[in-house]
Order: structure tokens, then sequence, then C-alpha cells
């Protein structure tokens, strides 16, 4: 059970012998005064890249989502084991819409509460001018912002992270968008912590 400190909830640490070799998602640290390792869990995300790409006059590249039916949204995929978050953004492109393009930064990073989730948004400019597939186009700002406003208010309640803040914040004139969403903001039911 953890314990209450005056700077919040600490987790309890069970000590493990030294020599123990310990799993991928287990990190040991000593503890002062003794010679046994304490081992705790570390939390696991699903990471997740989202793109949004924009031509120079100012269009952004929507794609349909195979798995949320008709609705337009940003390109979104997950990040591989051992793969790069930039190459990830490029590929998931690649693959949702045919189109090459060039991450320029990262504007914002989004927490999921359920599933314990992780986006990292890019902003990108398109390399090639190829066409892109059958399933994506090539949308004004102001409608693809009204487009993307009306999906989240579908997808409220399903645990889906608003993808309108994510365009609005690759738009935005300075720094990186630091958004946690509590399962309230996404309207899922909120459950009492265990006692």
């Amino acid at each position: 059970m953890p314990h209450t400190t005056s700077t919040g909830t600490a987790p309890v640490l069970s000590p493990l012998p030294v020599h123990r070799p310990l799993s991928g998602d287990q990190a040991a640290a000593v503890a002062p005064g003794t010679s046994q390792a304490q081992v705790f869990s570390c939390p696991r995300h699903q990471v997740s890249v989202t793109t949004v790409v924009l031509d120079a006059d100012d269009f952004v590249l929507l794609v349909r989502d195979p798995d949320q039916g008709p609705e337009w949204t940003l390109p979104t995929g997950p990040v591989d084991q051992g793969e790069h978050i930039r190459s990830a953004a490029v590929r998931c492109v690649r693959e949702r819409a045919r189109v090459g393009t060039d991450p320029d930064r990262i504007t914002g990073a989004y927490r999921s509460p359920h599933p314990a989730g992780l986006n990292l948004t890019w902003v990108a400019a398109p390399t090639t001018d190829q066409h892109p597939r059958h399933g994506a186009v090539w949308v004004p700002y102001v409608e693809a912002l009204e487009l993307l406003e009306a999906d989240d208010r579908d997808a409220f309640g399903t645990g889906r992270l608003p993808l309108a803040q994510r365009l609005v914040d690759a738009l935005a004139p300075f720094g990186t968008h630091m958004r946690v969403y509590r399962p309230h903001d996404l309207g899922l039911p909120t459950v009492p912590p265990p006692r």
C-alpha cells in the first residue's frame, strides 16, 4: 500500500536481491544505507504520433481512418518499438496518404488517461507533389478545423484525444504545447481511486 508524504503518495518499493535480473519494465535503485536494490515498475504508455501536414497555401492533409469510419482525421499512428518518433511521423503519413513529408518540430504532447497513452504531434511540410491516395485530401485550414471539431464532438465519450486542438496548436507561433486530458475531459466516467 502506498504511503503519503508531504509531497504526495510515494510507491512502496519491495526489496530484491541485487543479483536478480530485472525485466524490461522494471528499474532498480539501491536504497541509501542498504545493499539491496529497490524495484519499481514503470508505467507503460502507448506512444503515437500525429502529423499536421501543411502545404505552402495552408491546406491541411486529412485522411479517413479505416478504424473510425467515414470521419476525416489527421494522419495518426503508433510508434513501433525501437523506431525514432520522427521516422514514425514520416511513415504514418506515407502509409495513410502516400505523401512524403519533412517533419519540422513537435508542436504538442498530449496524454490520455485510458488507455494510458502519449501522443506527440508534429507539424510537417510535404516533400512530394504526388497526389494523395484515395482516402486522403488537401483541405483549406478553416474547413479542416470545422471537420475536426465536428468529429471531436462525435467522439466525445470514447476516450479519443481531440484532434482540432492539435491542429490549432500546430499553427501557434510559439513553443510546444503540453496537455493532459483527464477522464471527464474526454467524457469518460470518473472512477474513484481505490482505498
